[in-house]
């Protein structure tokens, strides 16, 4: 009885250890997992795909990578996910082939332990195969059966589980994968290395996935000297982003007499530029209602702290000034705003962190000056033929432009002011009361105004100043003024005739 029990329990641990170490190479312990990205695409190496007992006969796309395990076990190999490089492209159909280094794709079918088409899920390989600790193997990664046409590329994701820390040798290594380049700066370094020293210069091309966005070196070379220490390529941004964008960058496939190294890739490396913070200006005047030559205070205000630069205002599109960005604000007074309605604006210039911006358009109505317009004359009583000087002054701000001189509703004259004053000498009224007002035009940036009447009397000549005088050209030359004199004197024929038959001429004259 002893002795069946023995073999009965006996049997069965050898039944347990059969059905165990089944379990085992189905499902290998999950000690460690490494996973690494690929494409399958224009630039790839290519060979007539092989399999592990015979070459083949049909183009296709390969890439490899060599990795060894620190443990004795089963280690599942496999395809996790894959998707066609173009949108519309045919469903991709990994192949694998594993070889013990060295692999020679001249010779493919020299070292290559295992192959697989279809895995676990469709068309993606899956091996599940003996490895053993310290030993270098290199798995190739290629496709079934469907050519080097744009529509077939593909990506693709590895996977490697097993007992065993799994390590990827001879493989392009890049730091950081994750690069950031903030608003305040164009350019970041990434450095590339090696995994191992490579018996020849490794030369990785590098590709901008959006060259209107990120700029690449073409390639980086690196030496047997620099496979540890690596070499820093500077990628620069080429253009300002309004958002956040991650460009990625494509290495590979390296070229190089090393075969280790030769048609090695490194995906999964990205850049993102970060975009100026947005910013919001806002702008305000004061007095709201102002007159022509006050201080208006225009007043901007960016609403991101930290915020520096400058601000500019503008009236109507035209340029009145900048002002420094102290706080969030930047502040400019101005005392020329010409009169009417107005529309005022601030662009804030930005910083290295921060967006440009511009405010909503202010509207500003800006009164013109009222002006008072005075006349004086030299006297209010004079002589037929004696000079009178008409005096103008316009108070109200700084007016400019011209008074029109009139007598009796007629114009004696126009003349510009100058500081505020004009001056018109005439000699050439007619006897009699003379109504002399004085008429401001404006200037748009002051109104304008009439003086009031100033009543000049202009008295007949002596019968001695008839006949004395002789008709006085004015100092401009002209004609001699027609008109009908007061007391009788007629002028007829280019003379005076007075009231007792003597004859005289005058003409106009006046000077500003």
């Amino acid at each position: 009885m002893i002795n069946f029990m023995r073999q009965f329990f006996g049997g069965l641990v050898a039944v347990l250890a059969l059905v165990l170490g089944s379990l085992v190479i189905a499902s290998p312990a999950r000690a460690d997992t490494v996973t690494w990205d690929g494409e399958l695409s224009a630039g790839a190496a290519t060979w007539l795909r092989p399999s592990c007992l015979s070459a083949g006969t049909g183009e296709e796309w390969w890439q490899k990578q060599a990795f060894r395990v620190d443990a004795d076990g089963m280690y599942e190999l496999e395809m996790i996910s894959s998707a066609p490089v173009e949108a519309g492209g045919s469903s991709p159909d990994g192949f694998f082939l594993l070889y013990e280094a060295p692999f020679d794709p001249a010779a493919p079918t020299v070292n290559c332990i295992a192959d697989n088409d279809d895995g676990a899920s469709a068309l993606n390989p899956r091996l599940v195969q003996a490895l053993t600790a310290g030993t270098d193997y290199v798995l190739v990664t290629t496709q079934c059966c469907d050519g080097i046409t744009p529509a077939q590329a593909m990506t693709y994701t590895n996977q490697i589980t097993g007992p065993g820390a799994v390590t990827l040798t001879q493989q392009i290594l890049a730091a950081p994968t994750e690069s950031t380049i903030p608003a305040a700066t164009d350019t970041v370094q990434i450095i590339f290395r090696l995994s191992a020293p490579p018996a020849a210069n490794v030369t990785i091309p590098l590709v901008s996935a959006d060259p209107g966005l990120l700029s690449v070196p073409a390639s980086v070379t690196i030496t047997p000297a620099q496979w540890s220490t690596g070499v820093p390529v500077s990628v620069t941004r080429t253009t300002p982003v309004a958002a956040d964008a991650t460009v990625a960058i494509d290495a590979g496939p390296a070229v190089s007499a090393d075969p280790a190294f030769a048609g090695q890739t490194l995906g999964g490396l990205g850049v993102t530029l970060i975009a100026p913070v947005a910013t919001a200006t806002t702008l305000a005047a004061a007095p709201s209602s102002p007159v022509f030559g006050d201080e208006v205070v225009l007043t901007a205000t960016v609403d991101v702290t930290g915020a520096i630069g400058a601000v500019d205002f503008f009236a109507d599109g035209l340029p009145l000034g900048s002002a420094p960005l102290v706080d969030g604000a930047a502040a400019l007074a101005v005392t020329d705003l010409a009169a009417g309605a107005r529309t005022l604006t601030a662009e804030y210039s930005g910083d290295p962190e921060r967006a440009a911006s511009t405010s909503d358009p202010v509207g500003l109505v800006v009164s013109a000056v009222a002006t008072s317009t005075r006349l004086t004359i030299s006297a209010r009583t004079s002589t037929l033929g004696d000079d009178v000087t008409l005096t103008a002054e316009v108070t109200g701000g700084a007016p400019t432009g011209d008074v029109d001189f009139r007598a009796d509703g007629r114009s004696l004259g126009v003349v510009s002011l100058r500081d505020g004053a004009a001056e018109l000498t005439v000699g050439d009224l007619p006897a009699g009361r003379h109504a002399i007002t004085v008429q401001y035009a404006g200037d748009g940036n002051h109104t304008e105004s009439a003086s009031e009447t100033v009543v000049l009397d202009v008295q007949g000549a002596s019968e001695d100043d008839a006949t004395a005088a002789p008709a006085r050209l004015p100092e401009t030359g002209g004609d001699v003024v027609p008109g009908l004199f007061a007391g009788g004197a007629l002028l007829a024929g280019g003379a005076l005739i007075g009231a007792g038959g003597m004859l005289g001429a005058r003409r106009a004259r006046s000077r500003p």
